[in-house]
């Protein structure tokens, strides 16, 4: 490829997430909050700032997050999206550290991108408020830039994340871009994202799986969903059935991953982190998945079994550094709320 062609393309939701800590005298009130709604209005989610001590802000987003750890790599990449609401322009000096070209669209929705990382001092669980999804169905249409068109023809790899499939519009984006402007040598990948993106979008996106994707990324539970299968050995074998050109990776947490591959299944074992080193795991499958696409891409795209186990290798390393980290992008950028 050529000297300013980009190789990675990331189509996804760039967030602002906004940290607060919370200790026992907060706990009536943090359970109240989450009691209900989880996704709500802007102005809610001012209200609720205002009663919390905020410690910092950190961009976010999944694709954004292993756009991110592959800028660390040293890759440029382009990421296709909402502008998020940024008054204090967090994102221009950040994408550039990071080396990301981004293409951010219009909304109409006020707040759009900013999230709420509540963290309990105590247990360091985390919960999440998110202002994104009301009225998300009014969201304007996403049409392509002719810069767009150009870097999407040209790149190697397409990272799609199935959260986009909760928002018509994005959903309506990732199709248009598989039918029109994906070429026969390039791959798109799908993170499937959540079990809450397979149970409201069903068949349609088994379909869009079927037709357009070429690597699936997914944990455990989110494959056990698409394929309504309880048993993850049940999980594997009908994978191994497909005999598909497609490779498929099955994260299992601390069990370890799977590929799956023209009907032959390799198995890589996690790398072991103690409990008490354990500071976040927010994040860790977008580790797993940029380190995945570093060497996946540094292998020429080879789907021969030692260079995808030593992929997947590199996705557990970097999911070990992840949940080690009090960032989201281990060694990441942290903004003073």
């Amino acid at each position: 490829m050529g000297q300013d062609t980009i190789a990675i393309i990331g189509i996804g939701e760039a967030k602002l997430d906004h940290y607060a800590h919370y200790d026992v005298k907060d706990r009536d009130m943090i359970a109240h909050v989450l009691g209900g709604d989880t996704f709500v209005d802007w102005e809610r989610l001012c209200q609720i700032k205002e009663n919390l001590s905020l410690e910092y802000v950190s961009p976010g987003g999944s694709i954004l997050n292993s756009l991110s750890v592959l800028g660390q790599m040293g890759h440029h990449s382009y990421m296709i999206g909402y502008q998020p609401y940024d008054p204090d322009n967090v994102y221009a000096t950040y994408t550039k550290d990071y080396r990301i070209t981004p293409s951010f669209y219009p909304h109409n929705k006020p707040g759009k991108g900013n999230l709420l990382v509540l963290v309990d001092r105590e247990t360091k669980e985390r919960s999440f408020l998110n202002a994104d999804y009301s009225g998300t169905a009014k969201l304007p249409e996403l049409i392509a830039s002719k810069r767009d068109i150009d870097h999407l023809e040209k790149a190697e790899i397409i990272l799609l994340e199935g959260y986009d499939w909760l928002i018509p519009a994005k959903r309506v984006f990732q199709k248009h871009v598989a039918y029109h402007y994906k070429q026969d040598n390039q791959d798109m990948l799908l993170s499937l994202s959540d079990i809450s993106v397979i149970k409201q979008s069903g068949q349609e996106l088994y379909d869009f799986i079927e037709d357009h994707v070429d690597i699936l990324f997914g944990n455990e539970e989110e494959y056990k969903k698409l394929f309504n299968e309880q048993h993850l050995d049940n999980i594997i074998k009908k994978l191994e059935d497909f005999s598909s050109n497609k490779l498929y990776i099955v994260t299992a947490s601390d069990k370890g991953a799977y590929a799956i591959h023209q009907g032959r299944s390799y198995f890589t074992e996690s790398i072991p982190v103690r409990q008490e080193e354990i500071i976040n795991t927010n994040g860790a499958g977008d580790n797993f998945t940029a380190a995945f696409v570093n060497a996946y891409l540094k292998a020429g795209r080879n789907k021969d079994e030692a260079l995808i186990k030593q992929a997947l290798k590199a996705g557990h390393e970097q999911a070990a550094l992840c949940v080690r980290s009090a960032t989201t992008v281990p060694g990441g950028h942290q903004v003073a709320a």
